[in-house]
């Protein structure tokens, strides 16, 4: 992935270092603990929104899908976020 495609998450927000997995900045030294299970959550969301979304629960995906970008903004999230959006308000009720 290029620098131009990097997502803010993708970086040491102390001193913007790639994020290289580990708990601790390697540059800086900032515990990056927290912004590790942020991330997590946020994967297990996106994954959730779209077993959802597939399973045709349009509102229940976009919800899970807004709730992860609420943990850890990503493009691709926001994406995922607007096609839940997009079809939940698809539905006749």
């Amino acid at each position: 992935m290029n620098e131009t495609n990097r997502c803010p998450a993708d970086r040491c927000p102390v001193c913007q270092a790639r994020f290289r997995g580990v708990s601790i900045c390697s540059r800086c030294g900032a515990d990056l603990g927290r912004l590790m299970l942020l991330a997590a959550e946020a994967w297990r969301l996106r994954e959730a929104a779209r077993t959802a979304l597939a399973a045709g629960e349009f509102g229940r995906g976009f919800e899970l899908a807004a709730g992860a970008q609420d943990a850890q903004s990503t493009r691709a999230g926001e994406s995922l976020r607007r096609l839940g959006e997009w079809l939940a308000a698809g539905i006749v009720t």
